[in-house]
């Protein structure tokens, strides 16, 4: 069954036992609070599982473990959280799962496809068990997450209000979620935020977004790079999503440089990477001055920074990261 964002926050019920979310790296607060929604409507006695699945990860622990659940537990939830699309043996797994699925489990799955990716056989087959939930920056759905995530903390918002936060906050997701944050820290429950109230305490933020640190080390500008992220470095989910976008953008540009040893057509190689707009001329500058294998060294580096964000590796994440910059002068 096919659903948007404000149809989830309905509430639905979970009539079916599994729910695929499908949500682009900007979406990440919309991602989120799809999670916290779905948590919400499943008994608070559940015992929850959550994985983060990359192309080696076994997903058949996730099957064993159904099989093998405790009969004193109510309930059990899984999360996948898939970091990469799912291999072909990982979705036969997938498909396992949902056979297993019965009133004592309910199982979210996270991806983040393209427009052909969704349309696979295997998302329509899993789709006919339970709902897919395809996540974009839509007005109407920034609209609801902005409503939802103040009332769950007790507060109002006028319409005029609520237009100015989205706007001082427009294209940066992430930054519109700090500053929802914000407010409900700011204000006692059943306040009503006014337009007053947003221009003394948000600053505009619509120039400033996560998503362009890449985009600024890719041209080499490691300064203004370096003053952004220090200021985000202290919200692991802002690091996380940063990884998440740097290493998209770095396997693109290694993509790109081997493309460019068989076709030197470089533009039809972009069109191949969807590489499109902006971005275009951002990668073209790093295409000419980052040498491919610094573009291996920096790979390693992010791959050490997964190692740390997963707990493998004791050290400082935020150094790491700082240290990450000065690897695109």
């Amino acid at each position: 069954m096919l659903i948007n964002y404000s149809k989830l926050i309905e509430p639905l019920h979970l009539n079916h036992r599994i729910i695929i979310i499908n949500c682009p790296l900007e979406c990440y607060p919309l991602l989120q609070s799809s999670l916290q929604i779905v948590s919400e409507q499943i008994a608070d006695s559940w015992e929850t599982h959550q994985y983060n699945i990359d192309k080696s990860f076994a997903i058949e622990q996730v099957l064993l473990e159904m099989n093998n659940t405790s009969l004193f537990n109510d309930g059990d939830y899984y999360q996948l959280n898939f970091t990469v699309k799912p291999s072909v043996s990982q979705i036969e797994i997938i498909k396992k799962i949902i056979q297993a699925l019965d009133k004592h489990n309910f199982v979210s799955i996270c991806l983040s496809l393209d427009y052909k990716d969704i349309k696979a056989a295997w998302i329509s087959d899993v789709s006919k068990h339970g709902y897919f939930l395809n996540i974009t920056d839509n007005s109407h759905d920034i609209n609801q997450f902005v409503e939802h995530s103040l009332s769950s903390n007790q507060l109002t918002i006028t319409p005029e209000a609520k237009s100015e936060l989205i706007n001082l906050n427009r294209s940066n997701l992430m930054q519109l979620a700090q500053s929802i944050n914000n407010l409900c820290n700011l204000f006692s429950s059943q306040y009503q935020i006014t337009v007053e109230d947003i221009k003394t305490h948000i600053m505009d933020n619509s120039q400033y977004s996560i998503y362009n640190i890449a985009s600024l080390l890719l041209n080499g500008n490691i300064n203004e790079a370096y003053k952004i992220l220090t200021e985000i470095i202290q919200e692991t989910d802002n690091l996380i999503l940063l990884l998440w976008n740097l290493n998209d953008d770095l396997k693109k540009l290694i993509k790109l440089k081997s493309l460019s040893r068989t076709n030197s057509n470089i533009s039809g190689a972009m069109q191949t990477l969807r590489i499109y707009g902006d971005k275009v001329s951002v990668f073209n500058k790093a295409f000419n001055r980052i040498k491919y294998q610094e573009m291996l060294a920096i790979q390693d580096h992010l791959a050490n920074i997964d190692m740390i964000i997963k707990g493998v590796i004791d050290t400082s994440i935020e150094e790491e990261f700082l240290r990450l910059v000065m690897q695109y002068k």
